[in-house]
């Protein structure tokens, strides 16, 4: 699997090297834009796969599903769809109008909602997506990513009692291009370097 999801990111575009500003205004030499995933029907129904692939290995037990707001959301409505769990809605922010709700849909207290994100850096969203669901009577223990970038985001969940379920990290993606010879020789010490240091500086 590890071998496809890395072919499969790079062929639609959503792995790019160079020099990038993260949000936190640390330098990067990737970025990866998972976003462009769904525009691509074919890489997405695989992608798709490989979350349900990773949750039925690991045998989560859920009740409902939510992704986490905005990019996460066409994957955790398609597993969703293909698993046949209901799934709630999330807004970014509370609505200004109505009833004034964050969370759509129908969430009894007690049940298990399975947190369905793209990738993860520091985890930042994903906790943030816990108390929303926590504060609806939600109970929240697992999350799962496409990628996890090796950036204190496992830490950060594990802090928060989450247990961090991801199909691939960067280490992987980047050993795999280089396998395929997908990547340069350059590229990969830059991003190998990188996540080490990050690893050491943790």
């Amino acid at each position: 699997m590890q071998t496809q999801i890395s072919k499969l990111l790079l062929d639609c575009d959503a792995v790019k090297f160079g020099e990038f500003i993260g949000s936190s205004g640390r330098k990067l030499p990737y970025y990866v834009d998972l976003r462009l995933i769904p525009s691509y029907s074919g890489i997405f129904h695989k992608i798709v796969d490989s979350y349900i692939e990773l949750i039925e290995k690991d045998k989560i037990v859920f009740d409902r599903i939510a992704g986490v707001p905005i990019g996460a959301l066409p994957f955790a409505s398609a597993v969703a769809y293909k698993m046949k769990k209901p799934l709630l809605i999330l807004r970014k922010e509370p609505k200004v109008h109505g009833r004034g709700r964050q969370l759509e849909g129908i969430l009894n207290k007690g049940e298990k909602v399975l947190i369905i994100e793209d990738l993860v850096t520091t985890g930042g969203s994903v906790v943030k997506t816990k108390k929303v669901l926590e504060d609806e009577g939600a109970v929240i223990s697992d999350v799962v990513v496409i990628l996890d970038r090796l950036e204190c985001g496992n830490e950060n969940l594990k802090n928060h009692g989450l247990k961090l379920h991801a199909v691939t990290d960067s280490l992987n993606l980047i050993s795999e291009l280089k396998k395929e010879n997908l990547i340069s020789d350059e590229n990969y010490n830059k991003i190998f370097e990188y996540i080490s240091d990050f690893q050491k500086n943790k």
